[in-house]
């Protein structure tokens, strides 16, 4: 080119590269259109990859136990000695077993491996769970559901329905241990308190006792002093009979007492019992009887409240801990892979590459044709 078409030019080559590089929407429009079989391609090629990694997946399924709080029937063997066992307490004792690390490798071990799995193979395959750790995080426990996630679709309805039979059964348990650690608490309080109220019982009858004696001998000596008080009286009565000479009984009920006027036959007849009268025969009432009463009726009904209690029988298989509202076994969904998800992100990520890819393609190549002038203009 000569100097003078240089002249007559005055925009230079790298102002004319910087228009050139602006895009507008129609030529992005243009190189889409241009590229589109190229776009398709990747789209299609992504897309199969996307569901050739879907099938390729092994399948992950979901099943869920629906629960509810136990009502108070249910938990009313829990209630014998008083009403201090809540429904919420009980089922929130159910959640913490069910999330209890020891509780499920216990039944991941003794169910599953051992009862639901016996042959060698099953074994080696633990249940369709890499180990027992998968399993542990398989599980999803919440306050109204418990969920179980994994591939073995025949039997993990079966399995969730036994392991919250299992949690149930846990719980029960532990609230009736609980429970009877409260009732031989109070058996052996009422054991004491009857053993302690017998030995006070015991003392105090002795001492009563011991009064009673000694008020049975004041009141013979009472009587005696009676006893020969009238036996004096008799005698002098006889006596003065005797000098009278009055035998015969001339007592009149109407006139004056005189003891003399009995005469002395009968005079002497009432000497002689009076001296032959025993007053060891004293009954003195017991003033204690009302006490007594009192004291047999109390430790009655210790004894009563005792018997009752020892004969407490607790059947923690009447407890239910948990009300479940739909059980496992009755419906299981396949969670993993999500096909359609995999299909729609593969679509837009292949739609994506392609796109840029087109673009790239078209850079290149226009960065060539540019380059390619460039080196034109140079020569010239």
């Amino acid at each position: 080119m000569s100097h003078e078409q240089q002249t007559l030019n005055p925009i230079n080559p790298q102002s004319q590269l910087t228009y050139q590089d602006e895009i507008t929407l129609t030529d992005i429009m243009r190189i889409l259109i241009r590229r589109k079989n190229f776009i398709i391609g990747v789209i299609v090629a992504t897309l199969c990859l996307g569901l050739a990694y879907a099938f390729a997946q092994k399948k992950v399924y979901q099943v869920e136990s629906l629960l509810l709080p136990p009502s108070a029937e249910d938990i009313e063997e829990l209630n014998i000695l008083n009403d201090s066992v809540s429904s919420d307490a009980v089922f929130s004792g159910f959640i913490s077993n069910a999330n209890s690390r020891h509780l499920r490798e216990k039944f991941y071990n003794d169910f599953i491996i051992t009862e639901t799995l016996p042959s060698k193979s099953s074994q080696d395959s633990l249940g369709g769970y890499k180990d027992v750790t998968h399993f542990l995080n398989s599980i999803k426990v919440s306050s109204s559901q418990i969920t179980l996630e994994g591939s073995h679709k025949e039997k993990m309805g079966f399995w969730l329905d036994r392991f919250v039979e299992k949690v149930n059964d846990e719980t029960a348990k532990q609230f009736v241990k609980k429970l009877q650690f409260s009732i031989d608490s109070e058996i052996e309080n009422l054991e004491e308190g009857v053993t302690k109220k017998r030995k006070t019982r015991k003392i105090e009858r002795e001492n009563e006792l011991k009064l009673l004696e000694i008020r049975r001998k004041d009141e013979l000596k009472k009587l005696e002093y009676e006893r020969k008080k009238e036996l004096r009286q008799l005698e002098r009565a006889y006596q003065t009979a005797k000098i009278l000479g009055v035998h015969k009984n001339l007592f009149d009920p109407y006139s004056n007492y005189l003891p003399h006027m009995k005469g002395t036959k009968l005079l002497q007849a009432e000497i002689q019992v009076l001296k032959n009268q025993k007053l060891d025969d004293v009954y003195i009432k017991d003033p204690s009887e009302v006490k007594k009463l009192l004291y047999t009726n109390s430790l009655r009904n210790l004894q009563e409240k005792l018997a009752k209690l020892k004969d407490v029988k607790i059947d923690s298989a009447k407890i239910k801990t948990a009300i479940v509202t739909k059980k496992a076994a009755l419906g299981i969904k396949e969670i993993l892979p999500n096909r359609k998800l995999i299909i729609i992100l593969s679509v837009l990520l292949g739609g994506l590459l392609g796109i840029i890819f087109a673009f790239t393609v078209e850079y290149i190549i226009k960065l060539k044709k540019q380059l390619k002038k460039e080196s034109e203009f140079d020569t010239e």
